[in-house]
């Protein structure tokens, strides 16, 4: 086959039409793939010539089964003419006559076994309207199958026998005689209607679907770009993945696992084409099989580059982990969603965060691992999230709660905080917010580690926001909140204040 060898394995599987030569060996696998010994080279003097048909749905299994998909096996298993093979024959004489200069020697050898008869079908002339929802007379029908090479066989009342060619291995019932009779006649001879009935469907505004919606315009609005990836996919471990019976190629062989390859491929493809700052999301599903099939829906995020376009007014900064959280946060707040973050430990991240909600997780944000990048020959940092969007839809608030603006300034104050390297902001946050009514906001605006701090310290500079609802807040008031998130800081996590 060209220039490409495939070793086909001694013991056959049995589904294959085998062509032998005088030894019984094997020549070529009928309709699928030629023999290196029956082939044609450039010291050939003589051409035995075959021109045959195979049994489709042969060809079709035996193409499958050694995973070989030829211009042959292409031909033959979606079903060729098997009148055409004598006239294909002396065709292709005529052709080494003129071009290669051959002569022909002995006869045609005809050899027939039990081949594929015309179809005979029967045709109703008032299904013709009753399908098409228009009227063509008879004789335009007749007309057009014999334009179409349709015999009528016969023809009772209505009632037409019809004959198709073999040509035609395409057109085996009524309906398909039918769309055939409506190519010719024309398509754009059917009218549309003037009026169309249907019945509308009630839909809630807080379901899934609107759900993803808000997101998707709050991403765009922030400048990500959404994607569609194909759901099958290659994977190399795919012990877990649905596995499909009939694949189109080995490249399409499995439903995905994962949307993290899909948008990597993305990014790989933007990347090379000098487009390196990327803000990308898809919604999508993922496949797998435990103990039985399962799926379920994903809203990923992807980002890598520069956050804002290079310009003048402006210094460029880097992507970084914080700002691709900064988006999910900002998803969890739109849904109304309070969530507790612990590490991931993932191969898929060098670093990860894990988003819950009572114990069931709804986000992972992470840092790409370099294997992945390297595998998708991606030489730059990349920042992955997914966003679990049964969980989050079970979970959401759409309870909308308005409120009228303070009339009363906000007073804020700072601490600096002395901590163990192991603390976390998350666990500061979440000492601090619930402890009094007039805390309203917690910010972090520094950390630092390094020079002028002890062994396994670092420090947090962080801003707390107090406002009373119905009076300007006093000073006492403002102090004896934060003398108890001083004390709670002290106790729980050993805290010292900073100057």
């Amino acid at each position: 086959y060209g220039s490409y060898h495939y070793s086909v394995p001694a013991d056959f599987i049995g589904i294959e039409s085998m062509i032998k030569d005088g030894d019984n060996k094997a020549m070529c696998i009928a309709g699928v793939f030629g023999g290196a010994e029956s082939g044609v080279s450039e010291n050939t003097v003589t051409v035995f010539l075959e021109s045959a048909y195979f049994n489709p749905v042969a060809v079709r299994k035996a193409s499958k089964a050694h995973g070989l998909n030829t211009d042959a096996s292409f031909r033959f298993e979606r079903g060729v003419d098997p009148e055409m093979t004598e006239t294909a024959l002396l065709k292709a004489v005529e052709l080494l006559q003129e071009i290669a200069g051959g002569h022909l020697v002995g006869e045609i050898i005809d050899i027939k076994s039990e081949i594929p008869q015309p179809v005979k079908s029967t045709l109703k002339l008032s299904r013709i309207n009753q399908l098409l929802g228009i009227n063509i007379p008879e004789d335009t029908v007749k007309d057009i199958l014999k334009v179409l090479d349709i015999d009528v066989v016969s023809q009772n009342d209505d009632v037409l026998e019809v004959s198709v060619p073999t040509y035609r291995a395409d057109v085996t019932r009524e309906v398909d005689v039918i769309e055939e009779i409506l190519r010719i006649y024309g398509y754009n001879k059917i009218e549309a209607p003037g009026k169309i009935a249907f019945t509308p469907v009630k839909l809630a505004y807080d379901d899934e679907d609107s759900l993803l919606k808000n997101w998707a315009n709050i991403l765009v609005a922030n400048g990500f770009f959404e994607v569609m990836n194909n759901s099958l996919t290659h994977v190399e471990d795919n012990a877990g993945a649905v596995k499909l019976l009939n694949p189109l190629s080995s490249e399409l062989s499995c439903m995905r696992v994962s949307l993290l390859e899909g948008l990597l491929e993305n990014a790989e493809y933007n990347i090379n084409r000098k487009r390196s700052d990327l803000k990308l999301f898809e919604v999508g599903k993922i496949y797998g099989k435990r103990e039985q099939y399962h799926e379920r829906r994903q809203m990923v995020l992807l980002v890598t580059g520069k956050q804002t376009p290079e310009s003048w007014a402006e210094k460029q900064k880097p992507t970084d982990f914080y700002y691709l959280k900064s988006f999910i946060n900002l998803l969890m707040e739109k849904a109304g969603i309070t969530v507790d973050e612990k590490a991931l430990d993932d191969s898929r991240f060098s670093e990860g965060l894990e988003m819950s909600v009572g114990g069931k997780t709804v986000a992972r944000i992470g840092i790409i691992s370099p294997k992945l990048l390297k595998t998708a020959d991606i030489d730059q940092a990349v920042y992955y999230a997914e966003i679990e969007v049964e969980h989050m839809q079970a979970l959401r608030n759409t309870q909308l709660k308005f409120r009228p603006l303070p009339k009363f300034n906000k007073t804020r104050r700072d601490l600096a905080l002395l901590v163990d390297k192991e603390i976390n902001y998350r666990q500061l946050y979440d000492a601090a917010i619930g402890q009094s009514p007039y805390l309203k906001n917690i910010n972090l605006f520094d950390v630092y580690e390094g020079k002028n701090l002890p062994e396994g310290k670092k420090s947090y500079a962080m801003s707390f926001e107090l406002l009373r609802e119905d009076k300007t807040l006093e000073d006492k008031e403002i102090n004896a909140v934060m003398e108890k998130l001083i004390k709670i800081y002290r106790k729980s996590f050993g805290a010292e204040l900073r100057s």
